[in-house]
Formats: structure tokens, sequence, C-alpha cells
């Protein structure tokens, strides 16, 4: 059993590797701010996680999906994710 959770444990962490990893061209056409912008945003910490391989930056395809996802708004009024709905018919 303890053999069966390590190679379920190895098997969930190979995983993340598989997944795409956007260039910050591709991660700003998708988001449609610049390429300066996620620099910005990178050295002020805010918004988006990224990747360094070495000298090289890389956005996790998932992350910029998420991100895009938790932007989406119905009105100029909506608060987005989280915010408290209360007396909104």
């Amino acid at each position: 059993m303890l053999q069966a959770q390590s190679q379920a444990s190895q098997d969930s962490i190979g995983s993340n590797y598989q997944r795409p990893l956007l260039t910050p061209r591709q991660a700003a056409g998708q988001l449609g701010v610049t390429i300066g912008c996620l620099a910005l945003w990178r050295i002020k910490g805010l918004h988006l996680p990224f990747v360094r391989i070495g000298s090289r930056i890389r956005y996790s395809a998932d992350d910029v999906s998420r991100m895009i996802e938790q932007s989406r708004r119905i009105s100029t009024a909506d608060k987005g994710v989280g915010a408290s709905t209360a007396g909104v018919r």
C-alpha cells in the first residue's frame, strides 16, 4: 500500500511538469496586455505567478486561463469572484 501511495505521489508530481508553459509573448497575447506589463507584474509580485528556467520566464497556461476566468464579469458594477451578492437580484 505504501508503494502504491508513493507511486501515486510521483505520478502527480510528474504530471505538473507536463502542463504547457507559455512565453511572455504568448501569455501577453492571451491576456491582452503588453510584455512590459507582465514584466511590471513580475517586479511588483502582482497577479500572475511565473516560472524562471535559467534566464527564461514562462507562465503556466493553467494560471493564465485561471486569471482570465477570475476576471469575468457580467456588468461593470460586478466586483468579481468572492464579492458579496447580498441585496443583488
